[in-house]
Parts: structure tokens; sequence; C-alpha cells
């Protein structure tokens, strides 16, 4: 009941702040997004093509120094809520209260899902025990700022936040990120700590990440080691892009990944639709080539091929995998 509340009372302030810059004859402008992501796999877990995501999100820029977000989120019939938050701000530094993700190294959505690589990073949906991965939502308070060269991000969040909450019950984690830009290099170093529990093997992950650009080509990579009291695990991947020359909107891709742990628990793979329980994971290998085409500002289509040791989650995300992604701007 309460966090129903909570989120009702929040995303009606969300909505309120358009109301009150119209009332004050601010300039306020309302954009958004809606993606459908289709996806066949040769791999025995896919019976023909299937809608395997879909994402919408609004944003409201209610002055230069003010913006709201709000988002949902559907993958393989889950529902939830995702990046919903107010940002204040300027250009030099934003503060944002709600739910987003956190700066880890390659984070956001256009990281994640417009890389070209219909699967996402192995090391990104490792399960490191009591809920706890990379690739997930948070809802708390975080900074963005800096410099020059160097950009520095800042957050106290719940990084267990369930799948409607808006805003943080508890802040039990500190994530941290440092940025330096030079010449054709971008490097990232990452961090991400438990507030509670001090002294009984908390969780501590820590990560590098990098991008590197030259004409028709570029590289990115991440890496990270992590503990928790249930779990320890680590893992990588390094990615290769080239863009032919007169070939605008064609890239071919290569991916060299690799992660490990022991982890207790259960593991939800969207990619093969099932809860993979894993117990004593040893080391998951896969390698993987592909080419993605942009056919209109409406659709994408990006086609790879996979392959990897029997190691999980490696095992499920072997063979081809060809995926349409439709975007709507308005």
């Amino acid at each position: 009941m309460k966090r129903n509340l909570l989120g009702c009372i929040y995303t009606y302030f969300l909505f309120g702040l358009g109301v009150v810059a119209n009332a004050q004859g601010e300039k306020f402008k309302l954009t958004g997004v809606i993606e459908n992501y289709w996806l066949a796999q040769g791999n025995g877990h896919t019976a023909g093509v299937r809608d395997i995501a879909n994402w919408t999100s609004i944003e409201g820029r209610v002055s230069p120094r003010l913006r709201f977000v709000v988002g949902e989120f559907e993958i393989m019939g889950r529902q939830l809520l995702d990046e919903s938050f107010v940002e204040i701000g300027s250009d030099a530094q934003q503060w944002r209260v709600g739910r987003f993700r956190s700066a880890f190294g390659h984070s956001d959505w256009s990281e994640l899902w417009y890389s070209g690589f219909p699967r996402q990073p192995l090391m990104r949906s490792l399960s490191l025990g009591s809920g706890l991965v990379l690739n997930r939502l948070d809802t708390g308070v975080d900074w963005h700022g800096g410099s020059g060269a160097t950009q520095y991000q800042v957050g106290l969040i719940d990084a267990r936040a369930r799948s409607w909450e808006p805003l943080p019950m508890r802040f039990n984690h500190l994530v941290g990120r440092v940025q330096f830009y030079k010449g054709s290099w971008i490097v990232g170093l990452n961090t991400l700590l438990e507030t509670e529990q001090v002294g009984t093997g908390q969780n501590r992950v820590f990560g590098l990440d990098w991008r590197w650009t030259a004409p028709h080509i570029q590289t990115r990579g991440e890496l990270f080691f992590g503990r928790t009291s249930k779990a320890h695990a680590s893992g990588y991947y390094f990615d290769i892009f080239y863009h032919p020359p007169k070939l605008t909107r064609t890239t071919v891709l290569a991916r060299l990944e690799a992660s490990s742990g022991t982890v207790s628990g259960t593991m939800f793979d969207p990619y093969s639709g099932t809860f993979v329980t894993t117990k004593q994971a040893g080391t998951a290998q896969l390698y993987t080539i592909g080419i993605k085409q942009i056919l209109s500002k409406y659709f994408t289509a990006e086609l790879s091929q996979a392959w990897g040791n029997g190691a999980t989650p490696a095992q499920g995300r072997q063979g081809w995998a060809f995926q349409l992604m439709t975007s709507l701007h308005f």
C-alpha cells in the first residue's frame, strides 16, 4: 500500500511539472519513443519469431534546467517500470531523483540495445546472488558533473528495487564512476559498494570500460570483478565495429566475451525465456560475429552467429540470432 501510494504521488508529480510549466509560460516540450524488438534464434529455444521486448519512454522538458522521464519496459512478457526520474541541473552538473540505470560501464539504453548485437553481453546478466546483476534498474538519487576531460557520477541507491517501485524504500548501495577523455579514447572506472551489513561479506563490485574510435572503426570493452556474501564473479567483453566506406547504414561487428563465478541462486535468461539455476558455474565463453543494417528511420535489422562452450549462461546463447527493431519517435 505504501509503495502504491508513493508511486501515484510520484507519477502525478512528474506530469504536474508540465502543467506548472505551461501556467508559468515556460517552453514546455514533450517527446517520446516507442520501440519493439522481435527476435528469432536457432538454438532450440525459439519457435519462429517472438516479441521479446517493448519499450516506451516519454521525456518532458519543463525548462533548460528541469526535465522528467517516465518509461515502461516489457521483456518476455514481464512488465516493469523503466527509467522514471526528475533531473535538475545545468550542462555542468545534474541531479536525478527516482528510478534509473546507474552508471556502471556501458549501461544506458543506447549502449545495451543499439549496438547491433541481438544478445547482450554475458557479464551484464550474470547473477551475483541475492538478485543482484549489473544490468538492472535502481531507485535513489545520483549526481553527474565534472569539468574538461574528466566526468564524475555518484549515487546513493536501492540496488534491489522491485519492478514498479519509482522511489527508494532504502539506500543500500553506493555507486560511483569517473570517466576520462583523451584523444580517441574514453576510459571509465566504476564501483558498486553495499552500505548495509558492513563486515559481513557485503557486495563489492569494480569495473573498467573503454572506447576507442577511428575512421570507419570503433572498439569498446568492459570488464568487472566482484564479490558478495553469496558469490564471487568476473567477466569481460571486447567489441569491434566496422563501418564500410560508402555504406553508412551498415555495421559489421564481432565480440569476444567470457564470464565466470561461483553463484548460488536462480538467474532469468530473457533470450531463452527460462530460469537457470547455477551453483558452481565454470567459465562461460562466447564468440559472436554479425551485421547491423539500418533499413529506415523506423526499422533496423541485426543478424549474428555465436559459438561458445557449454557453461552457463553461454550454452543457451549459441547459434544464429536475428532481431528486428522498430522505432517510432514523437
